[in-house]
């Protein structure tokens, strides 16, 4: 009897370490991740589109399931969001994050299009965070590295502005 109750521990405890390290396999972080962003300029006062093309460069080749952008300044409003194998799209309150649902395998690029407003004075360049996860909702999120700078050009068209105007009519002129 105690061999029979030593091995039914033993397959127990087989089992249970088997469970945790599948667990642990199907929610492993991404070990890393790449970003480039394309226009790098914008123009002030505008809405545009910025495409983020993120590569899921995981030693493992884990799944990407969430990309979360962050806007460096408040000169920047997100408004939408696309992406590959599309699984939803989050915009926080304040317009200054977008979180998507998506699918990317180990190696892939895909391209992630972003709305965005913009505010009307200049601002240098400035670096979007892009994090990515192998979990839907962001566990374990990994800062992706590359180029995701994108600068403003201020607003320069001057507003024509028309003041004290005059009108003299008759019945055969006018004179503005």
């Amino acid at each position: 009897m105690p061999n029979r109750l030593m091995f039914i521990s033993s397959l127990l405890f087989i089992l249970f370490s088997f469970s945790i390290s599948q667990t642990s396999q199907a929610f492993a972080a991404i070990s890393a991740c790449a970003v480039t962003v394309s226009p790098n300029t914008l123009s002030g006062g505008t809405s545009s589109q910025l495409v983020f093309s993120i590569t899921n460069n995981d030693q493992d080749s884990n799944l990407l399931y969430w990309v979360k952008i962050v806007a460096p300044t408040s000169d920047y409003t997100l408004t939408s969001g696309d992406g590959p194998n599309l699984g939803g799209v989050s915009i926080s309150d304040d317009k200054s994050t977008i979180t998507i649902n998506t699918t990317l395998s180990g190696g892939e690029t895909g391209n992630f299009t972003i709305g965005v407003t913009t505010g009307a004075s200049g601002v240098s360049a400035s670096s979007f965070t892009v994090q990515a996860s192998s979990t839907s909702a962001g566990a374990n999120p990994t800062t992706c590295t590359g180029d995701s700078a994108v600068s403003i050009t201020a607003n320069t068209e001057a507003i024509l502005t028309i003041s004290n105007i005059k009108i003299t009519a008759s019945d055969t002129t006018a004179s503005v």
